[in-house]
C-alpha cells in the first residue's frame, strides 16, 4: 500500500493466513471538502470501500479489526457528519467483510477501539480507559493529546499510542503492554512514527505529504526501533474517583511558582544527563521544560527564555544553557 493520501493504517490477517490491511482514503463529497471513508485491501488485491452506510460527510477513522468462528469484527470511530457531528466508537460484525452489519455505536470518543471483550477509549485530559471483563485500567498521559489508540493484532495486549503535547506538531508513538507496563517509543531511522500498525516485522506508518498536519500517505518502514520509555502511568485502581488535571487555555496566564520552575528544570538537567547516555527519555525532558514554561508565565523574561530552548531542542535537539537558565531563575527570586 503506497497510495497518496492514506492514512490510519491497520494490519492483521485473515483465516487463510493472508494479509488485510485496512485503511483510510480520502472521497469527495460533492462540493466539500474530501473526507476520510474505510477502505480494506486483501493481499495484494485491489483495495475496495468498506460499506457503513454513513452520509458521504461523515469522517470514518481508526479501523481495527479481527476474525473468529462467527466472521468479521471491525471496530472504528466516526463522527462529524451533518445533524450528528459528535464523534463515536462503533463496531459491525458479519461472516465477510462484503457482509457486515449496520454500525453500532459503542461509545462517545474520538479515539478508541473495541477488540473481542476489550474496549479501549480516551479523553481530552490524557486519560486511556481500559474495560474488559477483568483487566479494567486506568493509564494516564498527563496533559498529552491522544491522536491514535490501536493495538499489535498478533499481541492485542499491547497497545499503540499516538500522542502529541497540545499546540504542538511533535508526535510520538508508545507500545505500552497492558500485561508486564512494558513501554517503548516507536522510531524509524531515529524518528517517531505517526499513527503506526504492526504485523510480524511489518510495520506502516502515515508520514505527512503536505501542508496540513493530516495530509498524509501510508508507507513502509524499513526498520523500526523500539526504545524503552517512561510516559505511560498506570493510576493505582480504576475505581478510584476521576480527578481531571485543570488545563488552562494557551492565553492564560496562571500563578507563577518559581519553586515548581526551579524543580522541573532541575528534573530536566537531571534527565539530559541520561539522555546523553543514551536513554529514551525525550518525551519526559520536554515535558518538564513544558511545566517549568507554564509555571514561570508571571515572570515573562524567565518565560520566554524557558520557551524558546525548548522549541530549540525539539527542533535541533540544542539541550538548553543551564547556567544561563539558572542566573534568569534566581534573578527572577529575589526580584520576588
Amino acid at each position: 500500500m503506497n497510495a497518496p493520501h492514506s492514512h490510519m493504517p491497520f494490519l492483521t490477517e485473515a483465516p487463510s493466513g493472508e494479509r488485510v490491511l485496512f485503511f483510510c482514503r480520502p472521497v469527495a463529497s460533492g462540493d466539500d471538502p474530501v473526507v476520510w471513508k474505510l477502505h480494506v485491501q486483501c493481499a495484494d488485491r485491489e483495495p475496495f470501500r468498506l460499506h457503513t452506510g454513513f452520509c458521504d460527510k461523515t469522517i470514518e477513522c481508526s479501523p481495527a479489526a479481527w476474525h473468529d468462528e462467527t466472521g468479521w469484527h471491525v471496530s472504528f470511530v466516526a463522527g462529524g457528519g451533518p445533524g450528528n457531528p459528535a464523534y463515536h466508537m462503533y463496531r459491525m460484525d458479519g461472516v465477510s467483510l462484503q457482509r457486515l452489519s449496520p454500525p453500532v455505536a459503542m461509545k462517545m470518543s474520538r479515539v478508541g477501539f473495541i477488540h473481542r471483550n476489550r474496549l479501549v477509549s480516551g479523553d481530552k485530559s490524557g486519560n486511556i480507559f481500559v474495560y474488559g471483563t477483568s483487566d479494567d485500567q486506568v493509564l494516564e498521559l498527563p496533559r498529552m493529546e491522544l491522536l491514535r489508540l490501536s493495538y499489535k493484532a498478533e499481541k492485542p495486549d499491547v497497545l499503540l499510542i499516538t500522542c502529541r503535547w497540545p499546540e504542538e506538531e511533535e508526535i510520538c508513538t508508545v507500545a505500552y503492554d497492558l500485561q508486564t507496563g512494558a513501554q517503548h517509543f516507536l522510531e524509524t531511522d531515529g524518528q517517531a512514527v505517526y499513527k503506526p500498525t504492526i504485523l510480524g516485522n511489518e510495520l506502516l506508518h502515515a508520514v505527512r505529504v503536505g501542508k496540513d498536519f493530516e495530509e498524509r500517505q501510508i508507507c513502509h518502514a524499513k526498520e523500526f526501533d523500539l526504545k524503552p520509555c517512561k510516559i505511560v502511568s498506570l493510576r493505582p485502581a480504576s475505581t478510584m474517583p476521576l480527578v481531571l488535571p485543570n488545563i488552562e487555555s494557551p492565553d492564560q496566564v496562571r500563578v507563577s511558582d518559581l519553586k515548581s520552575v526551579e524543580k522541573h528544570l532541575g528534573a530536566a538537567f537531571v534527565l539530559a544527563s541520561e539522555i546523553a547516555n543514551g536513554h529514551a527519555y525525550r518525551m519526559r525532558f520536554v515535558g518538564h521544560l513544558h511545566e517549568a514554561e507554564d509555571e514561570s508565565q508571571s515572570h515573562p523574561a524567565l518565560h520566554r527564555q524557558i520557551r524558546k530552548m525548548r522549541k530549540n531542542y525539539q527542533k535541533s535537539g540544542m539541550i538548553p544553557d543551564w547556567d544561563l537558565l539558572a542566573k534568569s531563575l534566581y534573578e527572577a527570586m529575589d526580584d520576588s
